[in-house]
């Protein structure tokens, strides 16, 4: 993805309108604040971002499934996940498509600008922040709660030590 993100490039430099006239502005950077000499102003999202958004939500996406996937090979005994793959499988869908969401609301921002229905924010924040940020602690909990039986059994813990003992000679 990095590299699909680095062979796509930046658009072409145009001129902008700047504090003391046109300034020549590549869109991915800007140019600086007016007020604030620390800052820069961008063009807009839509053409500084629309060209790699895709890129985002494969990397977004693929993320989400190799945490799932490691999750579920954690807990797999004999090949066998256990009756705790459904939900984080749902899980896992449910972030993607949240995560597709928060794309396709981002891409709509990036055209129209208007503040979205939650509290005045932009509806990719709102999913942000009620969304995509609570929803993987809900997966954590549930990891916790279930490691006992599907990760670490007693079972597997002894076996465990018993090959620990073995390996240290019988020592303690």
């Amino acid at each position: 993805m990095l590299a699909a993100a680095m062979i796509i490039g930046e658009e072409p430099v145009r001129e902008t309108s700047g504090p003391g006239g046109p300034v020549p502005v590549s869109l991915g950077h800007g140019y600086d604040h007016p007020r604030h000499s620390s800052m820069q102003v961008g063009g807009p999202g839509e053409e500084r971002h629309g060209r790699l958004l895709w890129i985002g939500w494969v990397f977004g996406t693929l993320h989400l499934v190799l945490m799932i996937s490691c999750l579920l090979v954690g807990m797999s005994k004999k090949g066998n996940p256990g009756p705790t793959r459904w939900p984080l499988i749902s899980g896992g869908l449910i972030l993607v498509s949240l995560l597709t969401l928060l794309f396709a609301t981002y891409d709509t921002y990036m055209s129209d600008g208007r503040p979205g229905a939650l509290w005045n924010l932009p509806d990719p924040t709102s999913l942000m922040i009620f969304g995509i940020w609570i929803f993987p602690l809900l997966i954590v909990a549930y990891f916790v709660l279930t490691f006992d039986r599907w990760y670490l059994r007693s079972e597997d813990l002894d076996r465990f030590r018993e090959i620990v003992a073995k390996y240290r000679g019988g020592q303690g």
